[in-house]
């Protein structure tokens, strides 16, 4: 993702700002209300750590544009039952803006 062309405070960075009804009963994700996104694979949902936050825009993750943004946002773990993909970070309310403009 590093764009020697971009520089860091230019980078997208993602945080957390709320959850999908039903969140709040899920204190391993309400904690990470208020976080950016350090690390995220939806992969590993039921089998380990899924999803890293940190405090500090400038530990998160860095997208050098939206494409890529959206293409993270894509991540899915597979399919749902009712054949949707299934992407556990849409449990959650995200900002996306330039690490510079959460600083």
């Amino acid at each position: 993702m590093a764009d020697p062309d971009v520089k860091p405070d230019e980078y997208y960075v993602l945080k957390i700002e709320g959850g999908v009804p039903g969140v709040e009963r899920l204190p391993e994700l309400q904690a990470q209300i208020g976080r950016y996104i350090a690390n995220y694979e939806p992969q590993l949902v039921n089998k380990g750590q899924w999803l890293a936050t940190t405090e500090d825009p400038d530990q998160a993750l860095g997208f050098p544009d939206l494409r890529e943004v959206h293409a993270f946002l894509q991540q899915d773990r597979g399919t749902r039952w009712d054949g949707k993909k299934d992407r556990p970070i849409t449990a959650f309310h995200l900002s996306v803006a330039r690490r510079k403009e959460f600083k």
